[in-house]
């Protein structure tokens, strides 16, 4: 019996898991688009959001049953509920992301925002530019916030633009 239970929880878990990565990815697509005021990446968030509701019913089934029909006790019962909170959290994230994607659908081909606030945007997103931004607010390029800013991502060489030192 319990071996059914943990391979249960398995599957809730990979489930999780997969909404977790929809949800960051569908962050990342907001904030770029949000930053480039690009409707296509926009649309593109959208589409996660209906990805990541998909996965929620059949999520908060495999929870229930699991809750009811295998009684979890202790460290599994704390399990199985920080599931289903996740869940919540995760469905509300992706609701979010579809607020400010309807946001640069609905400024397009305006920004959205600009100077700091699109600065304190990114940085709530995770993105930055990756080289320091024009005067007109416009990036052509975002790299995650770990990378020092004068390193390129795709060639991990330093690049100077704008006046910049390495």
């Amino acid at each position: 019996m319990r071996m059914k239970f943990h391979e249960q929880l398995d599957e809730l878990t990979d489930r999780l898991a997969s909404m977790c990565h929809l949800a960051g990815d569908a962050v990342r697509a907001a904030t770029e688009a949000l930053v480039l005021s690009d409707l296509p990446l926009a649309e593109r968030v959208f589409d996660l959001n209906d990805q990541i509701e998909e996965l929620r019913g059949p999520c908060e089934d495999l929870a229930m049953a699991l809750l009811a029909l295998q009684g979890p006790v202790a460290r599994d019962l704390r399990q199985v509920v920080t599931g289903v909170h996740l869940l919540a959290d995760l469905s509300r994230m992706g609701g979010l992301v579809q607020h400010v994607a309807e946001s640069v659908r609905r400024r397009h081909p305006e920004r959205v925002a600009s100077g700091v606030a699109e600065e304190l945007l990114s940085e709530m997103g995770g993105w930055r530019p990756s080289w320091p931004v024009s005067p007109s607010g416009f990036c052509a390029r975002m790299v995650p916030n770990w990378l020092p800013r004068s390193v390129d991502a795709t060639t991990s060489s330093t690049i100077c633009i704008d006046g910049c030192s390495p």
